[in-house]
């Protein structure tokens, strides 16, 4: 008598509506819509962009100035825009020295300076103040600040902090060149050091809850909006679609989204401890259901027909897309994490072919073995995270998410 193959006893498993693939499908698909129509695409190519134009400068001398336009060859928004709809960047989420990094110039040297002919008035040094501008020293900020009391600065006070990039960097500049370096105009200001972190308020706000980043960085939400973004048309036209499919088909067998969520939430943690830049997708979802592959032919080995080509189909798949993620572009720790926690959350809820009571009792013993496991590596990995805010704390980590083949390579 042949002995029954595992899709025919799956079979006699319950099926589930897929809810969860309908649902966060729609969710991805409105969230799509909405960064590709309300934002301005970044450079189709794998190049960092540089744009030129002229500007009227401080005291309206013609200034020609440059700025640097980061890519996406995936046909979407800047990295700025991704951040603003959700994309993971640990500076928005945690309390890191990043925050008080690249303030500008430094402020203790500055004088309120006002150029002769136009009148106008700005926080400078000294000497570029006399010597470039010609101008006139009339004090510090209190003057600057008290211009129509005191009579001087007629023009207007034209220069003001500007938060330019996604690192927080500030400058003092008009308003003309904020808006070419499609920077933040804070008007209010003089000095960069009155913003404080005040850059990364502008930064770190997401647009769909118009919330701005308070005192201290709290947005660990981000672990979750992160999951159901794309960063471009093309990842979501050669992702969405076979991504669908597969979570239909695996939900209306086991269930999906604690499994699903589990992996998408520990791929983002991995990849927040070890890379501090912003990053957008599921694939850390996706590598978790690899793992949830792997479980299902390991516990089902003796149902599987030639299961040992199976499982080196299944490896030789793996190696090629872990390989593929050292390369640019390619956010190896995302996939890395995913398919640890999907791999672990897979053994304590995929539904296990057992005859007889010893096999129900190994998969009962792996369940209480295997989830506090699983638990104490999410409550590790966040400690980590909260804990270890220096980027470079393990230098050598990097060549799990690029290898630098040549020598500029990971320089993209």
């Amino acid at each position: 008598m042949c002995k029954p193959l595992k899709d025919e006893i799956i079979e006699s498993f319950p099926t589930y509506w897929p809810i969860f693939t309908i649902a966060s499908a729609l969710i991805e698909i409105a969230l799509v819509t909405m960064v590709m129509v309300t934002n301005s695409f970044a450079p189709v190519q794998f190049t960092t962009k540089i744009e030129t134009s002229d500007i009227a400068g401080f005291g309206g001398v013609n200034l020609s100035v440059t700025k640097s336009v980061l890519p996406n060859p995936f046909a979407g928004p800047s990295k700025a825009a991704m951040i603003h709809a959700g994309a993971k960047y640990p500076v928005c989420m945690r309390n890191s020295p990043q925050l008080y990094w690249n303030t500008g110039e430094d402020d203790r040297d500055l004088i309120c300076c006002q150029e002769q002919s136009t009148q106008q008035c700005g926080m400078l040094p000294e000497n570029v103040c006399l010597y470039l501008y010609h101008g006139d020293i009339i004090g510090g900020v209190s003057q600057c600040n008290a211009q129509e009391q005191s009579g001087y600065c007629s023009g207007g006070v034209v220069l003001h902090p500007c938060c330019v990039g996604i690192e927080g960097q500030c400058i003092l500049t008009t308003e003309e060149n904020c808006t070419f370096q499609e920077g933040y105009w804070h008007p209010e200001k003089l000095l960069c050091s009155e913003l404080g972190s005040g850059c990364f308020r502008d930064i770190c706000r997401l647009d769909w809850i118009n919330r701005t980043l308070g005192q201290v960085p709290d947005q660990g939400i981000r672990f979750i909006s992160a999951i159901f973004l794309y960063c471009g048309i093309l990842e979501f036209v050669m992702v969405f679609f076979p991504k669908f499919y597969t979570n239909w088909k695996i939900e209306r067998r086991i269930g999906l989204s604690v499994i699903y969520l589990l992996s998408g939430v520990g791929g983002l943690l991995v990849s927040s401890i070890f890379d501090p830049e912003p990053a957008v997708g599921n694939s850390g979802a996706m590598y978790g259901l690899l793992g949830v592959m792997l479980v299902e032919l390991l516990q089902g080995w003796k149902w599987v027909r030639k299961p040992r080509i199976e499982l080196l189909k299944l490896v030789g798949f793996l190696v090629l897309l872990f390989g593929a993620g050292t390369l640019p572009y390619v956010d190896n720790f995302c996939h890395i994490g995913g398919f640890v926690f999907g791999a672990l959350a897979s053994f304590v809820f995929v539904p296990y072919i057992s005859i007889g009571e010893w096999e129900r009792l190994k998969k009962l013993c792996l369940i209480l073995a295997l989830t506090p496991i699983m638990l104490s590596l999410l409550v590790l990995g966040f400690a980590a995270f909260y804990n270890f805010t220096d980027p470079d704390f393990c230098h050598w980590c990097t060549y799990l998410n690029c290898i630098p083949y040549t020598s500029t390579l990971c320089d993209i």
